[in-house]
């Protein structure tokens, strides 16, 4: 018993690290990653990159029936990975992602954003983001103890049983986190659709983002273990064929 003890505590360390990991990565390798190739001048944003986002996200306001007091911040930031992201009053995007694209595709990308944006899905994943930050930081710090119990007969038993408890309470967050990201995802394709009225420039773009990757490993993130696995048991987007598919039906 003790030794069937030992190997369900040893799978509750694992996931903890693995969580560890992936909780590591939230707030470095993914700062880390979106400022790669910053330091190269030839990735700085120029004043006609600014002039052709702004322009583009006016007229999706525009289109989303916003007034004139309606003025996000624009962002560009200097890197080779491929991403745009939304604030409650911000909207971003990397060099690497807009010089890629023409203006319909990146008309779609930004009016992805901007759905984001009014619909306020920052808002809906708030409270969850922060029970997967909290329980995988517990998690984290349950699991040194753990590891120190496999050595003591003991407590193997009260340990494996507080590990797996908090991993459970960490797993079903991740897992309601989830499932409110992919939905906003989807969400914010349909609004895209909407605004722009051009579905297929939508798929191209994700085509070309595919293609672009799959040209340049500079372009790709580098995940750590736990941030892989994570991603694959919990993902924040639908997969991009999927996406894909969907805007060309």
């Amino acid at each position: 018993m003790q030794k069937l003890y030992a190997a369900f505590l040893a799978l509750g360390v694992l996931f903890a690290v693995l969580v560890g990991q992936n909780l590591v990565g939230t707030f470095i390798s993914a700062d880390r990653m979106l400022n790669a190739g910053a330091s190269d001048p030839a990735n700085q944003p120029t004043d006609a990159e600014y002039e052709r986002v702004t322009r583009l996200v006016a007229a999706i306001g525009v289109a989303a029936g916003q007034d004139a007091d309606w003025n996000p911040s624009i962002v560009i930031k200097a890197s080779t990975v491929l991403q745009a992201y939304a604030t409650n009053g911000e909207i971003g995007v990397t060099t690497g992602l807009l010089r890629i694209l023409n203006d319909e595709e990146l008309s779609f990308v930004m009016a992805h954003e901007v759905t984001h944006m009014l619909e306020e899905h920052l808002f809906d994943v708030i409270l969850l983001r922060l029970a997967v930050l909290f329980s995988s930081a517990v998690l984290c710090l349950a699991a040194i103890g753990g590891a120190v119990a496999l050595f003591v007969p003991s407590a193997r038993k009260q340990w494996a049983v507080t590990l797996w408890a908090i991993s459970l309470v960490c797993a079903g967050s991740m897992y309601a986190n989830s499932k409110v990201s992919v939905a906003n995802e989807w969400s914010a394709d349909r609004g895209a659709v909407m605004l722009t009225q051009n579905p297929e420039a939508g798929a191209r773009s994700f085509e070309k983002m595919i293609a672009a990757s799959r040209a340049n490993t500079s372009t790709r993130p580098s995940y750590m273990l736990g941030e892989q696995v994570m991603g694959i048991l919990f993902p924040s987007h639908p997969p991009i064929r999927e996406r894909i598919a969907a805007l060309r039906q």
